[in-house]
């Protein structure tokens, strides 16, 4: 405990993350001590498998606790990436991350659902994650346009099948369990799963902003207290079939259903000060509400081998539909002026739907020492939002619809791609791989709710190079660069305002334009002394960046509030070292380091005058240990933090979390786990904002230390259970 107060005490975030490296480093060297009598085997969490020459690939299977963690937290598992709660995913600290699976986007992981989504489907479900910093051209600039994370979809095929069933109770009324298995009987296999997810996530939140006169420069201030509790059920139902026709054909399709629901309740309390400090208002909102989530994909597939080596001709197709609806109701009580402002009621509706047509067909044939890749990509992606607030009369129950507050709208964006690739391998050490896309995007707007239509058109061409060099069988160096465009998000182009809270209005800026940037990157990797090392240096340049700009305006009743809008502005440089370290001490334990150090320089919005750069460093990292304490027990301790993270109008606070497990083999079907997740109670996350007009610390606590104890039975199929 005094380690822990210790950590707390420092206020700065470098000397924080260091204080936790030797923390875990001390494990590390405790464990290794009493490791010495040991000889067993472990597998590393996260564990690198072999990599691509445009990729690298990261196990997830040998976590520990897969079968209770859901997508977000076995994404936090992966070097350099980190997920906020509300669903945010960063690679390298970027924000603008595209998330797809099998190589694919999918409506499930697009809008407004993607957090909800990312914390409801099980880790069990994936096999592999790639990390694609420099996509090629066969990978298009759909979704957000940046680097990408892959998510391999697991394929269980095992001699006649298998099916395993898991269940796991938490802490304060949480659980999730599920079965899944699969089924192969000559040409033909299956694998199928079904989960459900109940859970839970309590958070506090308190703000303090102070808003500046721009005549008379005098500061207002005003704070923000709220406490908030949701309630989530998660069904999930995923299937994925193939049929061997042949040694020349392959033929498939997949099929995921999911639904969701989810009641939030939630107490705010609001504050308005004059500049003198004289309390001018005070209110106390209650809110209730309820958002249902149904989503569902569809694909099939055609793989054909044709006589050459290496010649070959895929043909897929998948259509992608989520819908979010939402309801909540408000009552608003003010302790302050009571004869100007009376009780207050309202009601608003939220609807927000996704759906998602791809088609792609893509051919590799080899031409002598060079691997020749082309194809056309057809997507078609359609954006819905609608948004209906109505005041309610207290005494009558009366509602009556807040125009300036109602809005519909909805986007249609259709790419069309095509791409070429050249891979040439000059002998066992040197390969290079180059390439070119093509994108025309045809974006139709269509703002419902005040008739007006809207059109654009643009084409983007993104090259890609990369380059790798085998110095020896354990050392490689690679280069690579790519240009990628990231297009705004369809909400980010609706200019209507869509209220948040009393305080808190965003709205969409259809005047954003995509913004571009360059990626270069130069890798070592090596083993030495039993250590596998992986570092890359790397810079990122983009231009027109698609930015969150925070101003206080006055609402319908003439109050301030605080309104968020994007616009493109400025440019953001950073450059950087990330690394990657796995070793094992001793035969039981096992120790992955990884982490990346990040200068940032961008432009901001400036307190006095004309915008200006700014620049900082940070540094990220996460240390994971496991442990075989018997050939029956394992351990897995996994400490994570996230450096400080800029933006135009000011920063995040360092953040840091941590994960604990215990894993009994029980017999040789059954497993038990046991998991303690944020063990220091440590989740937090503080951000600042400093502009002309406005300044704002925000801080917010979301769960804490939470329990699950789980259990794992799988068992084989027999031969004679065949149908």
């Amino acid at each position: 405990m005094f380690a822990i107060s210790f950590v707390r005490g420092f206020r700065t975030s470098r000397l924080r993350f260091l204080i936790l490296c030797c923390f875990a480093a001390q494990g590390s060297l405790f464990a290794t001590a009493v490791a010495q009598t040991a000889s067993y085997t472990v597998e590393v969490v996260a564990q690198r498998l072999d990599n691509g020459i445009d990729r690298q690939v990261y196990d997830v299977k040998s976590n520990l606790n897969a079968s209770n963690y859901t997508i977000a937290n076995a994404l936090s598992n992966v070097p350099s990436v980190s997920v906020d709660p509300d669903g945010t995913v960063r690679l390298r600290d970027e924000q603008n991350v595209t998330i797809l699976v099998d190589g694919k986007p999918l409506a499930l992981l697009q809008g407004e659902n993607r957090g909800v989504a990312l914390n409801a489907i099980p880790a069990d479900f994936i096999e592999s994650i790639e990390v694609i910093n420099h996509p090629g051209a066969e990978f298009g600039s759909e979704g957000r346009g940046g680097p990408i994370l892959n998510l391999v979809s697991r394929r269980n095929r095992k001699p006649d099948g298998f099916v395993a069933g898991t269940a796991n109770l938490g802490s304060a009324g949480r659980y999730n369990g599920g079965i899944s298995g699969s089924y192969k009987d000559g040409h033909a296999s299956i694998d199928s799963s079904l989960n459900y997810r109940h859970d839970i996530r309590n958070s506090t939140s308190t703000t303090m902003r102070e808003r500046i006169a721009a005549t008379t420069l005098a500061v207002s201030p005003s704070t923000q207290e709220s406490v908030s509790r949701d309630l989530s059920g998660t069904l999930d139902f995923n299937s994925s079939f193939r049929y061997d026709a042949g040694e020349a054909d392959r033929f498939g399709g997949s099929l995921r259903y999911q639904h969701g629901d989810r009641r939030s309740t939630s107490l705010a309390r609001y504050r308005d000060y004059a500049p003198g400090g004289t309390l001018t208002n005070e209110q106390w909102r209650e809110s209730r509400g309820k958002d249902d989530s149904t989503s569902y994909n569809a694909g099939v597939f055609h793989d054909h081998k044709f006589d050459a080596e290496d010649e070959d001709l895929k043909l897929d197709f998948r259509f992608s539909s989520s819908t979010n609806p939402g309801a909540s109701r408000s009552q608003s009580i003010y302790a302050a002026n009571p004869a100007t402002r009376p009780q207050e009621m309202s009601r608003q509706w939220r609807a927000a739907s996704t759906h998602i047509a791809d088609f792609s067909a893509d051919y590799t044939t080899k031409l002598g020492k060079r691997l020749l890749a082309t194809g056309i990509k057809m997507v078609d992606t359609r954006q819905d939002y609608d948004s209906v607030n109505a005041g309610i009369d207290p005494a009558t129950g009366v509602e009556r619809i807040n125009p300036v507050l109602t809005n519909a709208f909805s986007v249609d964006e259709r790419v069309l791609a095509a791409y070429k690739t050249w891979e040439y391998r000059f002998d066992e050490r040197w390969s290079v791989k180059t390439g070119l896309r093509a994108e025309h995007t045809q974006l139709d707007i269509h703002q419902i709710t005040s008739g007006i239509e809207a059109a654009n058109a643009y084409t983007n061409t993104m090259p890609s190079a990369l380059a790798s060099y085998k110095l020896d069988r354990d050392t490689a160096l690679r280069v690579a660069w790519s240009h990628r465009v990231q297009r705004p998000n369809p909400n980010d182009l609706n200019p209507y305002v869509v209220f948040q809270s009393p305080v808190d209005r965003i709205s969409g800026n259809p005047r954003l334009k995509p913004s571009q940037s360059d990626s270069y990157e130069l890798g070592y990797a090596t083993t030495w002394a039993g250590v596998k090392a992986d570092l890359r240096l790397f810079a990122r340049n983009e231009d027109d960046v698609i930015t969150q700009r925070q101003m206080v305006i006055k609402d319908e009743n003439g109050q301030d509030v605080l309104l968020t809008t994007p616009l493109n502005f400025g440019e953001n440089r950073s450059q950087g070292i990330e690394f990657v370290f796995n070793g094992r001490p001793t035969p039981a334990l096992t120790v992955n380091i990884s982490g990346n150090l990040r200068r940032v320089a961008q432009t901001q919005f400036a307190v006095v005058g004309q915008p200006g750069m700014i620049s900082d460093t940070s540094l990220s990292g996460r240390t994971h240990l496991n442990y075989q304490l018997t050939p029956e027990d394992q351990l897995q301790f996994i400490v994570f933090a996230q450096g400080k993270q800029l933006w135009a109008q000011g920063y995040r606070e360092l953040n840091w979390n941590s994960d604990l497990t215990w894993q009994r083999k029980i017999s040789p079907l059954l497993t038990m786990m046991v998991n303690i997740n944020d063990p220091f109670n440590s989740n937090r996350n503080e951000s600042r904002t400093d502009s002309e007009f406005l300044r704002q610390t925000s801080v917010t606590r979301i769960d804490g230390r939470i329990f699950y104890i789980g259990f794992r039975y799988e068992l084989g199929l027999p031969r004679s259970s065949r149908m």
